[in-house]
């Protein structure tokens, strides 16, 4: 419902921020409104005429195009609003054309003057509705195609991914998609099993494809599936993998947790664990509690998600370290995303940079990540460590 309003919203800007421009157009560009004199009203009350024409097929007549038998009755009513509306302007200019001719003209050359002036009217203004009819049957043509999608989705419980190394569609079953994130130009999803598939789509259009109440937006760069989400709180969601009890954490972002947190109540069950309780937690009054929590302790993997207890053959491998529910997102992200920049983590993590600098300068002082490459092109890396056993407090 929300990303219906959001669509509806933008779909409705496109259109407002066109018309100021063609508004804008002819009112200093006199050509577009031919052989007349420069009257600003009467360019507005020409863009007016055929707002009104664009909009009787955009809203009334191009929703009935595809109904059987209709489509003669249309044309014939789309070329009469087309007429109708150049007749109307050409009334409105006729009498400038006639100041600016008829001293200089015969008769009967006003006559074709008149004549060529209603034909390049009424051309123009089927030039528009001809750009509006084919924007208005794209758009039909991709919400028939998105629906036929989400009525799949839904029957089947799966959704198919095309991997950007691939031409062909992977169908993967929703329950197997533990969350979904997006950087630049590309959706990655991560499995239940550990594995990874990248595709070239917006995070906007995958989630259009997922039946209701499957998956949830917390962040602007990250979607989770609400059935794999194993516990929440107010500032981030916990997901398991099945490989090795291993753990995904995923901070919850401001701008989302009024609609998120509503969603979680309802279709996940929280799960009183004293580790998981991490993060600021804000009172009633919205004021963020003086008593600090401590701090999440977690080991990391190689594939930078948190390890649960029993993952004991990577616990000789990787230092046990003492670190903030942000500094460890920060962590993981740029385990899963080597060669990142701070743009990057900010994009999707949606903490400020100044905030991202100070997670990083903690990582840093433990030898967890490092720098590499040239100050504008290069990223952030994990440090491969050797086994320690140490134990590091931040």
């Amino acid at each position: 419902m929300q990303q219906d309003k959001k669509k509806t919203i933008l779909n409705i800007t496109i259109h407002f921020i066109f018309w100021i421009g063609i508004c804008f157009v002819f009112t200093n560009y006199s050509f577009l409104r031919p052989l007349t004199i420069n009257s600003i009203y009467k360019e507005i009350i020409c863009v007016c005429f055929i707002v009104i024409m664009v909009y009787i097929n955009y809203l009334f007549l191009i929703p009935r195009y595809f109904q059987r038998g209709k489509v003669k009755l249309y044309w014939l009513l789309a070329t009469f609003t087309i007429l109708l509306a150049g007749f109307c302007e050409f009334w409105l200019v006729k009498v400038d054309i006639s100041i600016c001719y008829s001293r200089s003209l015969p008769p009967e050359a006003m006559s074709n003057l008149f004549r060529t002036a209603l034909t390049l009217i009424i051309t123009r203004d089927f030039c528009f509705f001809l750009f509006f009819f084919i924007y208005k049957i794209y758009q039909d043509i991709s919400d028939k195609y998105l629906k036929e999608k989400q009525t799949v989705a839904k029957e089947t419980q799966a959704v198919y991914i095309t991997p950007t190394n691939s031409n062909y569609a992977r169908k993967i079953m929703i329950n197997d998609i533990v969350y979904i994130s997006h950087i630049r130009n590309y959706t990655y999803f991560y499995l239940i099993d550990g594995s990874k598939i990248e595709q070239y789509s917006s995070l906007s259009n995958v989630e259009q494809t997922f039946p209701k109440n499957t998956c949830v937006k917390i962040n602007k760069a990250n979607l989770v599936i609400i059935s794999n989400i194993t516990n929440y709180n107010v500032n981030v969601v916990e997901m398991n993998l099945k490989i090795d009890d291993i753990s995904v954490i995923l901070h919850i972002s401001q701008n989302y947790s009024k609609s998120v947190l509503p969603v979680l109540k309802k279709y996940v069950e929280k799960k009183n664990s004293n580790n998981f309780d991490i993060g600021e937690v804000k009172n009633n009054t919205g004021e963020v509690n003086s008593k600090k929590q401590e701090d999440y302790e977690c080991n990391y993997d190689e594939i930078g998600v948190i390890s649960g207890e029993n993952d004991k053959e990577n616990a000789s491998k990787i230092p046990n370290i003492k670190l903030n529910a942000k500094t460890n997102e920060v962590f993981l992200f740029i385990r899963a995303h080597n060669g990142c920049q701070k743009s990057t983590i900010n994009e999707a993590l949606g903490y400020p940079l100044k905030s991202i600098e100070k997670y990083i300068d903690t990582l840093k002082y433990h030898k967890l990540v490092e720098f590499r490459g040239a100050p504008k092109t290069g990223g952030y890396y994990v440090i491969e460590k050797d086994s320690t056993n140490e134990e590091v407090s931040t």
